[in-house]
């Protein structure tokens, strides 16, 4: 299947769906508290469910009553149980949810489908080991089989292509008997660790850590609260709109907290530096217009990768060079994204390369149109419907349906 998209400006005002990242976040952590909890503003993604299935595989209760989800969950696990936990093609689910039941159960079978079995599960094969557990995969990717309970007392992470490790430890260290110590030699995209730290908060979980998220501290056993909370604005879907209103019209948005640990935020730097116009009015609304003076810009992106795809889209819109950095961190993806991205966007008529951890591009302002295959990437679903912005022919997309795994309404919310 494809989908064309012709060429088109993007004007009018959006509400932005709740974020995935900070739903599974909730979710993962409701299922581990003995209690209900309540989550707002709700909006339903293969990521989001597939974190709801984890949920109830692992005991908890749900409850959906349109955009809000009533979880209490299982804190009481018989011994000697054993689970199988179908996490999709979820990444960070398959980080959080393999740690978390490897404290809960005696044995843990985690598998997924499509993407994520082409993914390499290195890292938390790593910790698991670490911890005790025997495991065994197929060259390190799912499924994955869990045995024995894993004891996180102490924990090294010498190298990680991912922050959702330490997320999961860090959730699943309240529900051990003995305080738990975690060093990482480089910390990465640390504003998820953030996220993940605000988001335990909620649940009344103490976190200490040092100024640099090199070392943590979870004093254990914790009992967790229940929480009533909103699901914040996608700031990484966000993105994607912010940049085709960046490139071809004016647009309104809604729903983004402004003080929000989400890594994506850092789009606003950007659009600050490629000579964007935005402002923020009532505090809680973000207007973005298309300006004839847009610069190009110099970003460090290792912190917030899921930024690269929209903003090879920006640079390949405004003329002159652009360089984007951190592009190590874009082979573990849903696909390979740094050759998808160098390979599909030169397919548009974009001059794009790399050097050494950089991505420059060479932007005129206009790419030619054309196929772009979405190698079952979200991500590049995205950016290759943005690009029609600026392209002189239709975008033609293969495979668009990959959009279901963060944004179902996408093509909905960005053409009508």
């Amino acid at each position: 299947m494809s989908k064309i998209i012709v060429p088109f400006q993007f004007n009018k005002t959006l509400t932005i769906p709740s974020s995935k990242s900070h739903l599974q976040r909730l979710i993962a952590l409701s299922s581990i508290c003995n209690h209900t909890s309540i989550i707002h503003n709700v909006h339903f993604c293969d990521d989001v469910n597939a974190a709801l299935s984890a949920a109830q595989q692992i005991g908890a209760s749900i409850k959906v009553n349109d955009k809000t989800l009533e979880i209490k969950g299982n804190s009481k696990f018989p011994q000697n149980k054993s689970v199988i936990i179908d996490i999709n093609e979820s990444g960070l689910s398959a980080r959080m949810f393999g740690i978390i039941t490897s404290t809960l159960f005696d044995e843990v079978v985690l598998t997924g489908k499509g993407s994520i079995l082409k993914r390499d599960m290195s890292s938390l094969i790593d910790i698991l080991s670490q911890a005790g557990c025997k495991v065994y995969s197929l060259n390190n990717y799912l499924p994955i089989h869990i045995k024995g309970k894993a004891n996180y007392s102490k924990i090294q992470i010498k190298e990680t292509d991912t922050s959702q490790i330490i997320t999961g430890l860090l959730f699943a260290a309240p529900l051990l008997s003995k305080d738990v110590n975690i060093f990482v030699n480089h910390p990465l995209s640390i504003p998820y660790i953030e996220l993940s730290i605000n988001t335990a908060k909620l649940f009344g979980i103490q976190i200490e850590h040092s100024k640099d998220y090199n070392y943590f501290h979870i004093k254990a056993p914790q009992l967790l609260q229940p929480t009533n909370t909103i699901a914040e604005g996608d700031w990484s879907n966000a993105a994607f709109f912010i940049v085709a209103a960046a490139l071809s019209g004016k647009a309104r948005f809604l729903g983004l907290n402004f003080e929000s640990s989400q890594a994506d935020k850092f789009i606003l730097k950007v659009l600050d530096q490629s000579n964007t116009p935005f402002y923020i009015e009532n505090n809680n609304e973000l207007i973005v217009e298309k300006s004839n003076e847009l610069k190009p810009f110099k970003v460090d992106l290792t912190h917030c990768p899921d930024l690269f795809p929209p903003l090879v889209v920006l640079a390949a819109g405004i003329k002159g060079t652009s360089i984007l950095s951190g592009i190590s961190r874009l082979i573990n993806k849903e696909s390979n994204r740094l050759n998808v991205l160098i390979n599909e966007f030169t397919r548009l008529g974009l001059e794009i390369s790399t050097e050494n951890d950089t991505m420059i591009i060479k932007g005129t302002g206009k790419l030619n149109g054309g196929i772009i295959h979405s190698h079952n990437d979200h991500r590049i679903v995205m950016a290759a419907a943005i690009a029609a912005t600026i392209s002189e022919n239709p975008v033609v997309i293969e495979n668009p349906e990959a959009i279901n795994k963060s944004y179902p309404l996408f093509f909905e919310d960005l053409l009508h």
